[in-house]
């Protein structure tokens, strides 16, 4: 398992990064051997908990 931190939500981002995607959470969150999810624990901050998935 892994816990990611410290995490901008993507209303908050810089007017520069507004359409961009982010690398990070495009990996975290759409990688199919990974189950994740992005938690909101401030209004402000974001983590990922994620961890591998096991294939039989």
């Amino acid at each position: 398992m892994i816990l990611l931190d410290d995490l901008t939500p993507k209303e908050y981002w810089p007017p520069e990064w507004h359409g961009r995607t982010d690398p990070i959470r495009k990996f975290w969150l759409k990688d199919l051997r990974i189950a994740a999810t992005e938690i909101r624990v401030t209004a402000k901050s974001a983590v990922i908990f994620a961890t591998r998935i096991q294939w039989l």
